[in-house]
Order: structure tokens, then sequence, then C-alpha cells
């Protein structure tokens, strides 16, 4: 039975599917997150195929992404995908600071350290192109007010608790710290400096298609990354400063 935490699935003919796991097993490549399947294999699997607005069946030739928060879902790829699954991320932490009992965050800076790429290019530039692929900081509100959590007690934190798990967030260090931040048997505080992987999500995403680029062509496949990105977006910029941005929040409680 195939493991159903693949992060991309291929869909492709059979004889490419075969190609694929020779090359994967031949070179070892060791894709471990990435496995390619005919369309008939794919179809006796128990999994929902999606573009992002519906169920869709699955085609040959296209790429799809795991939804993060739904591993039984599977979205197709595209150039907006990116954008789309950062702003969700961002959306539920923010329902989670809300359950939390925050009501209102405030944004108190970015750090660029992890932006290796960005010494290369100017400041204009890369925000161009931040702009291009939906990315820019400044097309995401981080500030937030909330109406007032009546009654923040354990059984609502054992619900916030819940929310993480079911979102499949227990493993993302944002979520799982600001959790613990608000555990009343540790005490409460009336406020949180926390900080916020900004482009976590499509950083991820897009390292993910880029390692499977190269057994693409090999295999005589497109390559995920000619869908993934909007036309005329340069790749190697793209693998250069396309990493996670550390945000810096205050979130208040009451």
């Amino acid at each position: 039975m195939m493991d159903e935490t693949k992060k991309m699935l291929v869909v492709q003919s059979k004889e490419k599917a075969r190609n694929y796991k020779w090359e994967n097993e031949y070179k070892n490549t060791n894709m471990l997150d990435i496995d390619v399947l005919s369309c008939e294999s794919v179809k006796s699997r128990n999994l929902v195929f999606s573009n992002g607005q519906g169920s869709v069946p699955p085609m040959e030739g296209q790429a799809y992404i795991q939804n993060p928060y739904n591993p039984q879902e599977y979205i197709e790829q595209s150039n907006h995908l990116l954008k789309d699954f950062e702003k969700e991320r961002l959306n539920k932490y923010f329902d989670l600071a809300h359950r939390l009992g925050a009501t209102k965050i405030s944004y108190s800076g970015g750090e660029s350290s992890k932006e290796r790429g960005t010494k290369k290019y100017s400041a204009n530039r890369v925000q161009t192109f931040m702009e291009q692929i939906g990315l820019e900081e400044e097309n995401y509100s981080f500030t937030q007010k909330f109406k007032k959590f009546e009654g923040y007690d354990q059984r609502a934190y054992e619900s916030a608790k819940f929310f993480v798990r079911e979102n499949h967030l227990d493993r993302d260090a944002d979520f799982t710290l600001l959790l613990s931040g608000r555990d009343p048997s540790k005490g409460l505080l009336e406020s949180l400096e926390v900080k916020y992987s900004f482009r976590k999500t499509a950083s991820n995403i897009f390292t993910l298609a880029a390692n499977f680029d190269g057994l693409a062509k090999a295999i005589g496949m497109t390559s995920p990354l000619a869908v993934l990105l909007p036309a005329g977006i340069d790749v190697k910029m793209t693998k250069e400063i396309l990493v996670s941005k550390e945000v810096h929040l205050t979130i208040d409680f009451d």
C-alpha cells in the first residue's frame, strides 16, 4: 500500500511511473516525499484530488501537492498555490491565537537573516519578484483585532490543542510555541512576543518541486516548476531568495 504521507504526487503514464521508480532507486535519489504514479494506480487510492476550488479527477501529466492541513487532499499545482497556502497558514495562526484568548496582534518588524540570496539582488528587485509570485510582505496583514474572549480556561486550551492536531500543525514550531505559551497550568501572561515564519510553507513547497526538477528531466517529464511559478520567473533567483522570514509579533490577551 502506498505511503499516504507523500508531500507531492505526480500522475504520469505507466511507463514514466516505472521509469521514475527505476531512476529513483538506481541513482539513489531518495525522494522520500515524492511519488510518481500512473493514473490507474492513483485512482485506487483513498485520496481526494482538487484544483483548489473543488474535487477533480487526477489527470496524467499533472503534479499535486499534499494539503498541509488535510493530508488526504492533493491540490494540483498552479502559479497561485504558494500564496494560497501561505495565506491559509497565516489565517490558521490568527485563528489559534483567538482560541487562546488573544484580543490584538501587532506587527513589530521582521528579520531577513535567513534570506541569504537577497544580498545578490537590490531591495527593489526582490520586492518586484515577491509581488510577481504573490508573496510580498506588504500584501499580508499581520495586525489583527478580535472580540474579547470570555472565560479562557483549561477547557478552551484543550480545544485549541485539538485545533492544532486536527489541522496537522502539531509539528509546526510557530503553532506549538504559541500553544505552550497559553497553557493555564503554567500561568498566563498578558502578552507574548513571538516570531512567525512568513513564507515557510511556500518555501517548503518550492524546495520540494525544485528537488524533483533534475529527475523529472531525466525521465522526460515536464518539471513541476514550470507550473508552480508564473511565466518569466527566474528559477535560479527563486531558489536563492524564497526562504522563510521571521516576522515579529506582539500578541495581547485580555
